[in-house]
């Protein structure tokens, strides 16, 4: 799948700024999103078959736009909105588990796989303004989620992700 600048529930994973959600529930709560995500994902699969879970919420178009209207006031010159994409695994595992009955609006914002983390930083910092107005803003997934690098148990992690993570660690400990 093709990558736009800022897509609005286009692309891969809803990863609205590690840090802003980090600040907001604490390093805690994060990390349980993330736990939960990995067992449901993986775990769940061999349980029962993966398709069968349903996971609608309705979306939130008003939101978009304010999104759009944020992210373009802050410098992004390029925001796509696709209204035709459903939310990913990376945006439903963890809202299944916080509403079950899907009874939300849900407006997901997908990384940037072009981009680094300062961009994806600065897109938390340009929508730190919906905290105030009510909007739950969260993050989840890993932070290095390429499962084409993926190599089998025991294969030393790649160099990349290991000065990624540690970069990460650090900002969220400095309150970068």
């Amino acid at each position: 799948m093709a990558t736009n600048r800022t897509g609005i529930g286009e692309n891969r994973y809803m990863w609205l700024a590690a840090n802003q959600l980090v600040r907001i529930f604490g390093p805690e709560l994060f990390s349980l999103f993330f736990l939960v995500s990995w067992i449901f994902l993986f775990m769940f699969p061999i349980i029962f078959p993966f398709y069968q879970l349903k996971y609608t919420p309705p979306g939130a178009p008003q939101l978009a736009k304010r999104v759009k209207e944020l992210l373009m006031e802050n410098g992004f010159k390029h925001v796509h909105e696709d209204k035709k994409r459903g939310v990913d695994h990376g945006t439903w595992v963890p809202l299944m588990f916080m509403y079950p009955e899907a009874d939300i609006p849900v407006c997901q914002l997908s990384v940037q796989s072009d981009r680094d983390g300062t961009y994806h930083y600065n897109m938390g910092k340009a929508l730190a303004p919906l905290k105030e107005e009510g909007i739950l803003v969260m993050g989840s997934g890993a932070t290095t989620h390429n499962l084409g690098a993926m190599h089998p148990e025991g294969t030393p992690v790649p160099s990349w992700a290991s000065q990624f993570d540690t970069w990460l660690k650090n900002a969220l400990l400095e309150g970068r």
